[in-house]
């Protein structure tokens, strides 16, 4: 199958222009102007915008927390992501039972998304724990299962300690693997928690001022340092949502250090007013990291201006 997209205005990586692009079977063939051939299928872009299809490197399909489980699933996630445009996702595994193996949650995951997926996938690696084995099993992940990219927490049931952050920072860089870290100060927020709900403040806002931006900004700088201990090592920090977390970022790129940063649209679009309008509305609001200080987001967008954040 031969067709041709023509007249349209095409976005590559550093340019922006109009023209047309030749598709045989499914791969794109040549990208030029007037470009000439025998077609089975024309498509007259004009007045179009033509984009590359979206990559989606954080979603969380078929995520199972405790009794709850997320509205979206391998099927209605990637038809939607197929409707914005997006035709490749990188999904996060959820944990799987305590002391599971690495490759537990990789065997249940192709599960969920075979035969229900409509778009391209793979999964980052969840790391509940760091033992001998775990660090031995990294090499299968990486090697054989294609799997190289891992996501450790600094916070909840299954954080990790610094060293085992460290150890398993080490693993990965031998084998040319990437941590991925959800950056927070778990000590600070279950403090927090339990001095506001022992005063009685329960209301939304207060989800926001027991993860405060120190809290982000802490354990990125934790994880950086950690990294930075380690030549060479990459680390890539998820949904960053802090002016805090950024400067180090930035820091550390300064630095040399292999820095990757992402963001949502949550924390470029939405701030922590909306946890002011009433509890139900509030609720709607929920999530960690929360909803930060409206100065957090042209800092965010600065950042993603300057390079620091390159994914959204």
């Amino acid at each position: 199958m031969k067709t041709l997209i023509k007249n349209g205005k095409i976005a590559t990586a550093g340019d922006l222009f109009y023209g047309d692009i030749s598709i045989v079977d499914g791969i794109i063939m040549e990208i030029g102007t007037s470009l000439k051939g025998s077609y089975d299928n024309e498509i007259n872009a004009f007045g179009k915008l033509v984009i590359p299809g979206g990559v989606d490197v954080h979603t969380h399909f078929n995520l199972h927390t405790g009794s709850v489980v997320a509205r979206d699933d391998f099927y209605t996630g990637t038809v939607a992501a197929a409707c914005g445009g997006t035709t490749s996702i990188v999904d996060h595994m959820g944990f799987g039972p305590e002391g599971c193996s690495l490759d537990h949650q990789l065997k249940v995951y192709h599960k969920y998304a075979k035969d229900n997926a409509v778009v391209d996938y793979s999964f980052h690696g969840v790391l509940q724990h760091i033992n001998e084995d775990v660090l031995k099993q990294l090499e299968d992940m990486v090697v054989n299962q294609g799997i190289s990219s891992f996501k450790a927490y600094m916070t909840y049931d299954y954080m990790l300690k610094d060293s085992d952050l460290l150890r398993v920072m080490e693993r990965l860089k031998d084998l040319h693997g990437i941590l991925a870290v959800h950056a927070e100060n778990h000590e600070i927020i279950a403090y927090l928690v339990r001095r506001y709900t022992n005063e009685g403040y329960t209301a939304p806002i207060y989800h926001a001022l027991s993860r405060p931006d120190f809290c982000e900004g802490d354990a990125v700088s934790r994880a950086i340092s950690l990294a930075a201990a380690i030549e060479d090592m990459p680390l890539y920090i998820v949904h960053l949502s802090t002016e805090a977390a950024l400067q180090h970022v930035m820091r550390a790129a300064a630095f040399g250090e292999r820095i990757y940063a992402e963001t949502c649209p949550q924390y470029l679009l939405l701030n922590d007013e909306k946890y002011m309008h009433g509890v139900e509305e509030g609720l709607r609001y929920i999530l960690s990291p929360p909803l930060r200080r409206r100065k957090n987001c042209e800092a965010l967008w600065q950042g993603i201006r300057a390079g620091y954040i390159q994914v959204v």
